[in-house]
């Protein structure tokens, strides 16, 4: 059994040897599979507004999981990570927590202020998460510390409000690609 070389003007001809038969036969069959497979994964992820839908929903299980999920959904989910951050009415520090994380990993800067607010929350690592969030996006160390004294954490949230009123315009122009 012989294949016609593939070149255009060869008059050449490559054997193909019986035994590789089966092995192009065989993977052709096993990128099949993994075509079918993957269309079946990319099918089951939930959307972003889905997973925002049920990380307000008040149960608490699924608040874990919708907030860990949206936080696996990175910068394409970022209307939905800022409107389940800033609507979320509970107080469990592991669905906030993932809520905090996804937004400082979407770098979405029109979410300081919701930051700022939770960077008051009465537990420290809710307090903490916020703050290495709002640092990161503003890209600037304010020092805060969540174990800090209340005086010395008021202090330092005012500084940071200030440079966010000054640095509005400049948050726009960098972060350009976030028209939402």
């Amino acid at each position: 059994m012989y294949a016609k070389h593939t070149f255009p003007g060869s008059r050449h001809y490559l054997p193909l040897k019986r035994s590789a038969v089966p092995i192009i036969i065989v993977t052709l069959f096993v990128g099949v599979g993994f075509v079918y497979c993957s269309s079946l994964y990319w099918e089951r992820l939930d959307l972003p507004e889905e997973l925002q839908a049920t990380a307000l929903n008040g149960n608490n299980v699924e608040d874990k999981a919708s907030a860990a999920t949206l936080l696996r959904q990175g910068s394409g989910a970022r209307l939905q990570i800022r409107r389940a951050l800033s609507d979320y009415q509970g107080d469990d520090p592991e669905v906030l927590g993932p809520l905090l994380q996804a937004t400082q990993r979407s770098k979405d800067w029109r979410s300081l202020p919701t930051l700022f607010r939770y960077m008051q929350h009465p537990n420290a690592m809710v307090r903490g998460r916020a703050a290495v969030a709002a640092q990161s996006i503003m890209g600037a160390k304010f020092n805060f510390r969540a174990n800090d004294s209340l005086e010395t954490r008021n202090q330092i949230l005012r500084s940071m409000q200030e440079e966010y009123t000054i640095m509005q315009q400049e948050y726009l122009r960098f972060y350009t690609e976030q028209a939402e």
